[in-house]
């Protein structure tokens, strides 16, 4: 049988007083229908300032929390006591409002879960109010954690913090500095510059320098302080500059093991010879003869590869000609219904001699039709060299309105310099509608 609520209590405040672990124990089995939840919250409450480090009483308080209704209680006691299920209450619950405030405990509970998050509803909780939060909290390292989560799943969504985040990858992940300069447009120069320079973080400010056009700069810096040759190499090519090679291949003369590295990794990029030529004389050059043996087999293997290229060219030029004239060769489809373009009488069943012109623009003619036309008028495109009428079809190779086929009749003279009459009329005619609008045009504005 149940007992009076006052009875259950009395029990409660008794483990309360005296053992706060089986007080605990006691809140977690028993269900608080037993007892007035509201009345043991503020016993709890009223013990926690004689002990607030207690952590079986904070426990306890944020289960009487849960129990009624409290969840944003419950939460702030589950973050203060380090322990708890407090991404589930957060799920479950939807407490995306009470957690406007706690990001920085939320974060310092557990790091990734609190990120993926953030990251998981953008919409609830903003990237501004996280950014301003942790900065106020003076949590930097957390800050920077999170928006590099930020930009890594999207690197434009946090594009107005880019500026804050080249300092923070300079105090604490230098390692991936470098490629977030690379993919961001939004952070300033000059400040990113300057924070490399007193990081003396070398590569990141030559890529900074090169983004900002000071490429002799930046080469110098590579030269002076990183010493090495292929970064050296690497970025002169990326520039497509002709004035830093003369650079690089001026200021390499001063170091005997810059001129062997340039002669090692240059061969893909300037002619060797170029470097070779400006090797003072006398100057002790380590590994000079393997350099140069390892120049001239790569010359030979790029003169061997342009040789082989050259010959592959030369058969798919071969095959295609071959595969173009069979295709010029085949015959044309003349419906039986065609009529000739310039008397309108049927193509195929005509008493007219002298054979049929076909164009590529599937007009056909008699050429008793088209020849008497064009005897006057030799100005149309210039003609290509055709076999003589006389022994049998000739086949063009001309598109638009130039012959497809041009049958036995045709004067050799006239061969090359068939067109269809019909697309002439219609280009001019269309020719002159365009130009007519035009002067409309012009006229118009005059007026």
């Amino acid at each position: 049988p149940t007992l009076s609520d006052t009875v259950y209590e009395i029990v409660l405040n008794n483990f309360l007083q005296s053992d706060h672990p089986r007080f605990l124990q006691t809140i977690d089995e028993w269900p608080c229908s037993l007892y007035n939840v509201r009345t043991i919250i503020t016993s709890v409450q009223e013990n926690l300032k004689r002990h607030p480090d207690s952590h079986p009483l904070m426990e306890a308080l944020a289960l009487l929390f849960s129990y009624n209704n409290q969840f944003d209680d419950a939460l702030h006691a589950y973050l203060k006591l380090g322990k708890g299920d407090v991404f589930g209450l957060i799920l479950q619950h939807g407490l995306y409002e009470a957690i406007q405030d706690k990001i920085a405990l939320l974060m310092k509970f557990d790091e990734d879960k609190a990120i993926a998050l953030l990251l998981s509803h953008p919409n609830r909780i903003r990237v501004n109010t996280v950014v301003q939060q942790l900065e106020r909290e003076g949590e930097q390292e957390l800050l920077h954690k999170f928006l590099h989560a930020v930009f890594k799943k999207d690197p434009n969504s946090g594009r107005d913090f880019h500026y804050l985040q080249v300092a923070l990858y300079a105090d604490f992940d230098p390692q991936h500095l470098l490629p977030f300069l690379r993919q961001s447009h939004y952070y300033p120069l000059e400040e990113a510059l300057e924070i490399c320079q007193k990081h003396k973080m070398y590569p990141e400010t030559v890529f900074i320098l090169g983004r900002m056009g000071s490429s002799k700069e930046a080469l110098r810096l590579i030269i002076d302080e990183l010493q090495d040759v292929k970064q050296a190499i690497d970025f002169v090519s990326s520039q497509n500059d002709d004035e830093l090679w003369e650079d690089l291949i001026e200021s390499s003369m001063k170091d005997e093991r810059f001129i062997s590295g340039l002669l090692e990794n240059i061969g893909g990029h300037v002619d060797p010879i170029r470097l070779i030529s400006r090797i003072p004389e006398g100057k002790k050059i380590p590994g000079l003869r393997d350099r140069l043996v390892n120049i001239i087999s790569d010359y030979n293997l790029e003169m061997s590869l342009r040789e082989g290229c050259n010959v592959i060219l030369k058969a798919d030029v071969v095959e295609l000609a071959e595969k173009y004239v069979r295709g010029q060769k085949r015959g044309v489809r003349v419906d039986t219904s065609a009529v000739c373009a310039s008397c309108d009488e049927r193509i195929l069943r005509s008493e007219k001699k002298g054979g049929l012109v076909i164009f590529f623009c599937r007009h056909v003619y008699h050429s008793q039709c088209i020849i008497p036309k064009l005897s006057g008028d030799r100005t149309g495109t210039a003609s290509r060299s055709t076999r003589s009428s006389t022994s049998g079809p000739n086949l063009e190779a001309l598109s638009g309105n130039r012959a497809s086929i041009i049958g036995e009749g045709v004067p050799a003279n006239l061969a090359g310099s068939l067109h269809c009459l019909r697309c002439d009329r219609e280009q001019r005619r269309n020719t002159g509608v365009a130009g007519d609008r035009v002067s409309r045009r012009s006229s118009a504005k005059i007026r």
